[in-house]
């Protein structure tokens, strides 16, 4: 049984907080579980994956695959997590915030300890 991709979404909606959603992709990327996917709902005025520290081959030798779709301005969360949802390629989902510290290995964890195909929630990150 192969294994099972993981999407994860951040949504992202103010400019002042671009450099936040910055760190919290950094530290998902580097997770120990793969494959995994990050989906950036952006609904600002400049580009969250497309600077030096974002670079995409650092993202791809992750293994981490990584798509950036804009969302009109004035979206609620709610929608930009269903938009994103939308091009979710995942077997598993899940949503992270712009101030979301990621452990390298939490993905792997999560998935390691399902019970009967049920989602682990974690309750200390």
């Amino acid at each position: 049984m192969p294994t099972p991709l993981v999407s994860c979404i951040l949504t992202v909606h103010d400019d002042a907080r671009i450099n936040l959603a910055r760190k919290a992709i950094n530290n998902f990327i580097r997770q120990h579980y793969a494959p995994y996917q990050l989906i950036v709902v952006n609904s600002c005025s400049q580009s969250v994956l497309t600077n030096d520290s974002m670079a995409e081959d650092i993202v791809l030798k992750s293994g981490c695959t990584s798509v950036e779709c804009y969302a009109e301005p004035g979206l609620n969360a709610s929608q930009m997590k269903n938009l994103g949802l939308t091009m979710a390629a995942g077997d598993w989902v899940m949503c992270i915030d712009d101030d979301d510290y990621f452990h390298p290995s939490r993905l792997l964890y999560q998935m390691a300890h399902r019970v009967d195909n049920a989602p682990c929630m974690l309750k200390y990150q």
